[in-house]
């Protein structure tokens, strides 16, 4: 019995098609957060406040209380994140019960995490 080197897939295709395809799999795409088992940062610190506190939460599985997300966001004023995160929750972004509770993000500020 015979076998051949050649997949019979890529029988037909030009080396420079499949070297494309396979350059196209293989490149590598920053994540927008890091973590580690404690903390999570957003990598591009010229993003805004509110958008970091959307990818961080949409990184957490769309959860995270809120003693671990305030520091995760290395903001420092403690009052301006309580006021976004109000905002968010009357813009149905995120749900939080009190202050100190867990952020919940829903699915109009999942919207925006995705874009």
């Amino acid at each position: 019995m015979q076998t051949s080197t050649k997949s019979p897939e890529f029988h037909n295709v030009s080396e420079q098609i499949t070297q494309s395809t396979v350059d196209s799999i293989s490149q590598y795409a920053s994540p927008a957060v890091w973590s580690d088992a404690e903390v999570r940062r957003v990598l591009n610190t010229g993003i805004s406040l509110d958008k970091r506190v959307i990818l961080l939460l949409a990184s957490a599985e769309g959860r995270a209380s809120q003693a671990d997300l305030f520091p995760w966001l290395d903001h420092g004023v403690r009052s301006t994140f309580n006021k976004r995160l109000a905002e968010f929750h009357r813009k149905r972004f995120i749900e939080t019960k009190a202050y100190g509770a867990d952020v919940q993000l829903l699915p109009p500020g999942a919207e925006v995490a995705a874009k």
